[in-house]
């Protein structure tokens, strides 16, 4: 959690940019068991109040807008949850599609990390060495088994001697920067 304006606490996740109902919050409100969730799709449910290891009991929730739930504690301050940790709560699909996004971005970050390491002629073992990594590591990370750490990345970067944007962006080609 994080400290937000005003002493209030902001759950951070992910960027997101959506239109549909799925990631629209409809409506909220506190129940005896935690806080109802009503999505614009349809998808609602009863969250406890105790996954959201909130310092002070929660007497009152708002939307500040359909991405963003604001539950007032009872010490007067605020705490924001966003919608897709609201879903993800509620919806075993939605979670589990996160996962596979998240194995699919991590197999195509290995992929570019081997073909660059390729077109400089290096072995996993070499490359390893230079970034102070395991070689296993490097596999794990080239097959988009391991995830990897920006101090992780940023050392692969180096070792391999680009910048770590050139090493993420996705759609440039590996002729540009091998």
């Amino acid at each position: 959690m994080l400290a937000g304006k005003n002493g209030n606490d902001v759950i951070k996740t992910g960027d997101f940019a959506m239109e549909d109902a799925a990631y629209k919050i409809a409506d909220t409100g506190i129940v005896d068991e935690g806080v109802n969730v009503i999505f614009e799709d349809g998808m609602s449910g009863v969250i406890k109040f105790d996954i959201f290891s909130i310092p002070s009991p929660i007497i009152e929730v708002n939307l500040e807008s359909p991405y963003c739930a604001v539950f007032l504690r009872e010490d007067g301050k605020e705490t924001k949850i966003p919608w897709d940790f609201l879903r993800r709560e509620l919806d075993s699909d939605f979670c589990n599609s996160e996962k596979e996004d998240a194995l699919a971005a991590r197999r195509r970050l290995g992929r570019r990390i081997s073909e660059i390491r390729n077109a400089k002629n290096l072995t996993q073992e070499k490359l390893a060495t230079r970034a102070g990594l395991n070689r296993t590591t490097i596999s794990r990370i080239e097959t988009g088994k391991h995830p990897t750490s920006f101090d992780t990345l940023y050392d692969i970067s180096a070792a391999l001697d680009i910048s770590l944007p050139e090493l993420v962006t996705l759609d440039e080609s590996v002729e540009q920067v091998a």
